[in-house]
């Protein structure tokens, strides 16, 4: 199956060529837009990324590994108790927000389950969504359907 990609949005692509977002990962807002439609999350998401600092990309990070490969959930729970975001993503497509529900449902993990339970319910739906349509566009389709059966 081959994505349809409408027009770029080019208001929103001259602001981004000012800012520091990369190439890759405007590239993927734009194919999760396509894929899904408008959303006012991903307009949120395009904020936030043209906001960027380095500091604020190498936070992400480590709340990324601080979830995938230490489970360090101490320090996952600082880190988003500290304002930092699941916008980054990795080589393969999964976001931060895929481990943290993997952590939850998969391994059961209690301290995954209570950082996710402190998660409000609009930007929990957000980051699934958005995790999810990550996934189906990179074409992990059992990841995908790993997330629909952990939240349904």
């Amino acid at each position: 199956m081959y994505l349809k990609f409408n027009k770029p949005n080019l208001r929103f692509l001259k602001k981004v060529k000012k800012s520091n977002i990369s190439d890759e990962k405007l590239e993927l807002i734009e194919k999760v837009e396509d894929f899904l439609g408008p959303r006012n999350w991903i307009e949120k998401w395009k904020i936030r990324e043209n906001r960027k600092t380095e500091n604020d990309r190498e936070l992400e990070k480590r709340l990324n590994d601080a979830i995938d490969w230490n489970d360090n959930w101490k320090k996952c729970g600082e880190l988003i108790k500290s304002g930092v975001s699941f916008d980054f993503v990795d080589f393969g497509g999964y976001g931060t927000f895929y481990w943290l529900l993997y952590g939850t449902f998969y391994d059961n993990n209690s301290e995954a389950k209570e950082i996710f339970k402190q998660i409000g319910k609009n930007r929990k739906w957000e980051e699934m969504e958005r995790t999810w349509t990550i996934c189906m566009i990179q074409k992990e389709h059992t990841f995908a359907a790993r997330i629909i059966t952990w939240v349904s």
